[in-house]
C-alpha cells in the first residue's frame, strides 16, 4: 500500500516529507539484511523519493556493525546512499543515524516549506532523553483544525501608554500544519 500512498502524495500534495519505516528483527540482524518482503518495498517505492527510509529496532541484538552491514546491503539492492537510511526506536538513534534531528528538519523545511519566515528547529529541539530527534507528532488519523485561543484582554489607555499597531496585511499567513508524515 505504500507505493501507492507515495504517488498519491507525489501526485496531490507535494510539500509533504515522506519517511519510510521498516521493523528490523533478530531475522534481519542474524542475516545482515532486509527481509525479501522490505526489498521489495524498496524498489518499488524508490520511484516515488521518499525522503528517508528508517530501520525500526525491534530486535534483542542490533548493534552499529550489524546496522551498517544491513544498510550497506540495502543500498546494493536498490542503489540508494547510506544518508538515506536511518536507525529509529535504538540506543542507535543519536547523531545523523536519528530519523528527525534538528538538522535534517531544517534540510526539510528547505524542500516543502511554502514559508520564509517561520522559526527552524535546532538542536535545543531534540529530545536526546531516548534518541537524538526533535520533539514531533506523529498523526495517524483525521484531527479538527485547532481553534483559534487568542487571548481577549480589555485595558485601559491611560494617557503615558500607546497601543502598538501592526500592519499584517502583507504578510503570508503560516500554514496549521507541519510538513512531516510517518508511515508507520
Amino acid at each position: 500500500n505504500s507505493a501507492s500512498i507515495l504517488q498519491y502524495l507525489a501526485n496531490n500534495i507535494p510539500n509533504i516529507a515522506r519517511y519510510i519505516y521498516m521493523d528490523v528483527t533478530n531475522t534481519e540482524v542474524e542475516h545482515e539484511m532486509l527481509s525479501n518482503e522490505y526489498l521489495t518495498l524498496l524498489s518499488s517505492i524508490t520511484p516515488y523519493s521518499p525522503d528517508r527510509y528508517m530501520l525500526k529496532d525491534k530486535s534483542t541484538s542490533l548493534d552499529t556493525v550489524s546496522a551498517k552491514k544491513i544498510i550497506k546491503n540495502a543500498c546494493k539492492m536498490t542503489g540508494l546512499t547510506e544518508d538515506y537510511f536511518g536507525i529509529c526506536n535504538s540506543p542507535l538513534s543519536f547523531g545523523e543515524m536519528a530519523c528527525l534531528t534538528a538538522v535534517k528538519a531544517r534540510e526539510l523545511m528547505s524542500l516543502y516549506s511554502n514559508t520564509t519566515d517561520m522559526p527552524l528547529p535546532t538542536a535545543n529541539h531534540q529530545s536526546m532523553n531516548t534518541c537524538g530527534c526533535i520533539r514531533y507528532l506523529v498523526v495517524n488519523c483525521d484531527t479538527e483544525a485547532p481553534l483559534d485561543t487568542k487571548s481577549k484582554s480589555s485595558s485601559t489607555k491611560t494617557a503615558n501608554t500607546e497601543k502598538k499597531v501592526t500592519n499584517t496585511e502583507n504578510k503570508p499567513k503560516a500554514k496549521n500544519s507541519t510538513p512531516f508524515i510517518n508511515f508507520i
